[in-house]
């Protein structure tokens, strides 16, 4: 039968479950392990209807971090040291109630010493150091813990020390995801607690046995294998190593080993030793004495006969190899000070309490222990403090992450992107709140965030989220408090909710139902739903202190309080407070038909699911035990009610982080891993299925069916081919002015806000006299005009001047005629001559589905401006990408003026956005309109400056190998353009006479390699490890399922090639219209050396894309 483990930490402890598993499976035992949330472990012992309780595990760890745990910083204080047994007071006696109530056993692991480690006594001038503090702490702790039964104590301290702290700590990834230790602590720890597990199976304690001359005098040379020796007073040694090796034996009886002196010495003679106030140990950690024995064997047989203890619970450790028959032996080192090292590394502790029954006249110890606390008592004092603040521009940056990172608790899953948001604040009627929290815990920082718009008297609130590590003490009622007394400063008096379902933020639409008194289906519909501020407020007062006398209605057949068996009766019991009166209705009916819990949680998880929608195959079911299987994955992941064989996954809502989640869940159920680009090569279960199944049926060559993969792949160029088609109005070959490159005074520009376009902007300010139209999103010009000066801004790029040459038209790509009127478009037409198209969603990790209205649909409509009126030269930027790698041998030699071919393979959703445009310019072309086209390679950021963009792949595939701390070692070759180079020589060849209906290729002066990157970022202080490119593709699934948090990771695996053989693919681009038509400037590509490549670091670091580990 399997053993449930739940593990409950202070910190992020995800990566112990795979190691803990193996080691349990190691020893021959079964288990269920699973990690709580971290840092709630007082709320989730103390809470009846947490997930502790739920699980009603068999073995309940607690791995706890002092700095963690207590709330003052200045713990180290005398005056402090009261108030931080209270802290620790709190934690243990929460645990020890949800032990009792779940009977379970409870694994403690000790927290070490303080992270930072101090001098100890005198630090600071103050009397008690932190590293002296800390033991105290770390004493007191055990005195509460080790004398109950069930409890087994582990040590933290022990890891820290084996390893060193400097070797221990990993705080970059405290830092970002909170996981404050490496690997290798994790994976000691799992051995730990593996081994108490073991050992508390079987029942049995360890028995260490001393030659007592060995462990108490200075050794001399004696003759026998295991012949022990006489005492002898004047050779007792009270060296430091020594007593610290007698300290440290302490320590192992306490964590339930047992100690054993034998000598040939008379008991009175030992007695007297063990006596004197000299040595640290005594009679008392002694449980076993043999005297008067010649051997060790001798003595270990006496002990067995009287004590009827098991002869495979002796170790003996001695400095001699003495060959005992059926008896283990640690061999120490001549060398005292190595002797605490030698044990542990043994691996024969296991760190097990005695039994209580041993302890039965220190029944007072427990007196003082039995304090009670309430969950409400533990959340008030806490003295949690939730507040709202507006944000400023050079806080956009964070909103935008938050936006784009927190999934759970977020109630509408809005996107904005830092400029939108810079656009917003410029508002009249948007308000955007950063949430910052704080307890004597520590201050979470900025942990959410409320966008809103204020429309006359109400608070429309378009976006609401909060980072789950402040969740679970009630956050969010007080954020609802003190969004009601904002909101009044406002003049409003009422509050509009809506919520749309992402997927994974089912938590926030309770909340939502429960904060209004509102049903959750009607959350669910997305209805608004408007509550007034005085009872928003009321309705989170009642949540923070509800009135016990309603806590438990009069339902019939309650069970009572003592049956601590878990079924669904009582289940709903402890849950039916925080149900509105549609659930409750569902639960009475579910309950009248069924007494499993698990199908009465299926069916809720089913009636809240989204229904099939917005798909364009009709639905067929799955066929084969493949597509079910893959189906059911799918359905689980996207929280649909059913999928259909032909579904696209992006149509049904995927996202490329939901097809990496998935890949490792094809890994368990396949056994195989999969490439995540499976889901761009092959987007619905039918040719998923028969991807599988190609695979699985050449498994045994480890050979991938090539049949089903070139069929996939022809499919999505035959899908791409049929997305090119213009609209036949769209055409130069009609009444039209012609165009004359003579006459241009008002140009277009679209992009502007972004990242090239902000320098292309700059360079026409610059080297051209044209009156620049923008063309920006936004809903008024004002807006507009601040978005553009805020990403100007962003890049150091703005000058004030430049208001003069401007003018903002708002518009939008992705509508037809770009977002206006067609008096608007009309007119916009007669007024420009030429147009610089800059504009696209450059985002690598988005599918062609969600980009194809900008990047697509957009090209027709600059197409129909320049063909309407009078015609005017198209300026179009695109990309080296529309040749892929995936087609083309190495050394292929793509040409300016070359059209990309039907055959080319394209996997990124932008590759295949760029390609599409391409082949419609062509048909442009075709029809007469001028126009010339940039394909630019990998931009970098600006040579002078330093200014980066955050989305190209190439930054962020450097990101993730920071973010994972791995790179393979297989050098490659890297581009990186100066943004400023790909500017200045765009608009340098747009203003040529002969740009016009030619093609330009912009590339670096010289290629980079992985090596240069690798060194130039170690030298910055940026450290990752090396590892074989098949490895290294492995590793990073691996650490992804183990640390969901690694976001950027997660996002860039859909996109790593399957094999060194796609990077080994160059495409050499050539450069002849580029190279003459830059001949007579003086542009030239600055190179990318180690000073350019640290201005960027600089920048990153600046900005907080990069973090850097002190």
């Amino acid at each position: 039968m399997p053993h449930n483990i739940y593990v409950l930490s202070s910190f992020t402890a995800d990566l112990l479950e795979d190691y803990l598993e193996e080691d349990i499976k190691e020893l021959g035992l079964q288990s269920k392990i699973e990690t709580g949330p971290y840092n709630q472990i007082t709320s989730q012992c103390m809470d009846p209807d947490s997930l502790l309780f739920q699980k009603k595990p068999d073995y309940l760890v607690i791995w706890t971090r002092l700095e963690d745990i207590i709330g003052r910083k200045d713990f180290y204080r005398k005056e402090s040291f009261n108030s931080c047994k209270a802290d620790l007071s709190m934690l243990i006696e929460a645990v020890l109630q949800a032990k009792a109530a779940l009977c379970c056993k409870l694994i403690f692991m000790l927290p070490p010493v303080y992270e930072n480690r101090p001098l100890g006594v005198g630090d600071l001038q103050i009397v008690y150091g932190a590293m002296e503090t800390s033991m105290m702490l770390r004493k007191f702790m055990m005195d509460k813990l080790r004398f109950v039964e069930g409890i087994y104590l582990a040590d933290g301290e022990e890891l820290v020390r084996r390893y060193g702290a400097d070797q221990s700590y990993h705080m970059g990834m405290y830092a970002f995801a909170k996981a404050p230790y490496v690997n290798s602590i994790y994976k000691e720890a799992a051995r730990q607690i593996s081994r108490i597990i073991k050992l508390d199976l079987s029942n049995k304690r360890n028995i260490l046995v001393f030659d007592a001359d060995v462990l108490l005098c200075e050794q001399e040379e004696q003759a026998g294998d295991a012949v022990l020796h006489e005492l002898d007073e004047q050779r007792v040694v009270t060296d430091d190593s020594y007593l610290l090796f007698q300290r440290y034996l302490q320590e192992l009886v306490s964590w339930g080993n047992e100690i054993m002196l034998c000598s040939r010495s008379a008991p009175g003679q030992l007695n007297a030793i063990l006596d004197r106030e000299d040595l640290i140990l005594t009679k008392q950690e002694c449980k076993y004495m043999s005297c008067e024995c010649e051997t060790i064997t001798e003595a270990i047989l006496q002990i067995h006969r009287e004590h009827d203890v098991s002869l495979d619970q002796f170790i003996v450790l001695d400095t001699k190899e003495l060959h005992l028959s059926g008896i283990r032996q640690v061999l120490l080192p001549e060398d005292s000070t190595l002797w605490m090292q030698s044990v542990e590394a043994s691996g024969i502790l296991d760190y097990i309490s005695a039994e209580a029954s041993r302890y039965s006249n220190d029944e007072a110890a427990l007196a003082d222990n039995t304090e009670e606390y309430s969950l409400e008592e533990f959340l008030q004092s806490i003295q949690l403090e939730v507040t709202l603040r507006e944000i400023n521009e050079l806080q956009a940056e964070q909103i935008e992450h938050i936006l784009h990172n927190t999934k759970d608790f977020n109630l509408t899953g809005l996107l904005w992107t830092q400029e939108e948001i810079i656009g917003a604040l410029n508002g009249d009627n948007q308000l955007i709140y950063s949430v910052k929290v704080q307890d004597r815990f520590g201050d979470y920082g900025m942990a959410g965030t409320i966008i809103g718009t204020v429309d006359k008297q109400s608070f429309k609130v378009d976006a609401l989220l909060l980072n789950c590590r402040v969740l679970g003490k009630n956050v969010e009622y007080h954020l609802m408090k003190e969004l009601a007394n904002r909101i009044r400063e406002h003049q409003c008096d009422s509050i509009v909710f809506h919520y749309q379902s992402n997927g994974r933020n089912e938590s926030a639409a309770q909340f939502l139902a429960r904060v209004t008194r509102t049903d959750l289906k009607r959350v669910h519909t997305g209805e608004a739903l408007t509550i007034s501020c005085e009872k928003l407020e009321d309705y989170a007062n009642e949540a923070l202190h509800p009135n016990k006398a309603d806590q438990e209605p009069d339902i019939p057949d309650k069970p009572h309080k003592a049956d601590r068996s878990f079924d669904p009766y009582q289940f709903i019991f402890n849950r039916w407070n925080k149900l509105d009166e549609a659930e409750k209705d569902q639960i009475n009916d579910l309950v009248s038909h069924t007494k499993s819990i698990e199908e009465i949680m299926r069916a809720i998880a089913d009636s809240k699911m989204k229904t099939r929608t917005g798909v364009k195959a009709e639905y067929l079911q799955p066929r084969t035990e493949t597509e079910q299987k893959i189906a059911a994955l799918w359905a689980d992941i996207l929280n649909v009610d059913k999928v259909g064989v032909l579904d696209n996954f992006f149509e049904l809502g995927g996202t490329s982080i939901m097809a990496a989640q998935l890949i490792v869940k094809f890994k368990n159920a396949f056994d195989m891993m999969l490439p995540v680009r499976i889901f761009f090569d092959s987007s619905s279960i039918e040719q998923m299925a028969m991807y599988i199944e190609a695979v699985k049926s050449e498994q045994n060559k480890q050979d991938i069916n090539e049949s089903a993969v070139s069929n996939f792949r022809y499919k999505t160029r035959e899908f791409l081919k049929n997305e090119v088609w213009l609209d036949e109005e769209i055409t130069g070959a009609k009444e039209l002015q012609a165009w004359d490159h003579t006459r241009i005074h008002n140009i277009l520009l679209t992009g502007v806000t972004g990242f090239l376009g902000a320098f292309l902007l700059q360079e026409l300010i610059t080297m051209t006299d044209y009156h620049m139209v923008l063309l920006v999103r936004a809903d008024s010009v004002q807006s507009g005009y601040d978005r553009v000066v805020a990403n100007m801004e962003m890049y150091n790029l703005w000058d004030e001047a430049y208001r003069s040459r401007i003018e903002v038209c708002t518009g939008d790509l992705a509508r037809p005629l770009l977002g206006q009127q067609l008096q608007d478009f009309n007119e916009l037409a007669v007024r420009i001559d030429s147009i610089y198209h800059a504009g696209a969603i450059t985002n690598f990790l988005e599918p062609y589905n969600k980009i194809k209205d900008v990047n697509v649909q957009g090209v027709q409509e600059i197409l129909r401006l320049a063909s309407t009126h009078k015609l005017k030269q198209v300026h179009y930027v695109s990309t080296h990408y529309v040749f892929s790698t995936l087609s083309h041998e190495n050394g292929y030699i793509a040409y300016e003026d070359t059209i990309p071919s039907d055959h080319e393979v394209l996997v990124l959703g932008y590759q295949q956005s760029k390609w599409v445009g391409e082949r419609i310019m062509a048909l442009a072309k075709e029809r007469g309109i001028p126009l010339s086209i940039y394909r630019v390679g990998r931009i970098s950021g600006s040579s002078t400056t330093g200014a980066c963009q955050t989305r190209d792949i190439m930054w962020l595939m450097i990101k993730s190998c920071v973010e994972a701390g791995v790179l393979f070692e297989e050098n490659v070759n890297i581009e990186f353009i100066p943004v400023d180079y790909v500017s200045k020589s765009i608009v340098a060849l747009s203003i040529q006479a002969g740009s016009s209906n030619k093609n330009f290729h912009i590339v670096a002066s010289k290629m980079n390699t992985l090596n240069q990157v690798y060194t130039w970022m170690n030298s910055y202080g940026f450290k990752v490890e090396k590892m074989p490119y098949e490895q290294w593709k492995d590793e990073l699934v691996d650490r992804v399922a183990e640390n969901p948090n690694l976001n950027t990771t997660k996002a860039m695996l859909p996109f790593i090639p399957e094999d060194m053989g796609e990077w080994d693919v160059e495409i050499t681009y050539d450069t002849t219209n580029v190279t003459k038509g830059l001949s007579e400037t003086t542009i030239t590509c600055p190179e990318v050396g180690e000073e350019v490549f640290n201005r960027y670091l600089d920048y990153f670091v600046k900005t907080k894309y990069f973090e850097l580990t002190p």
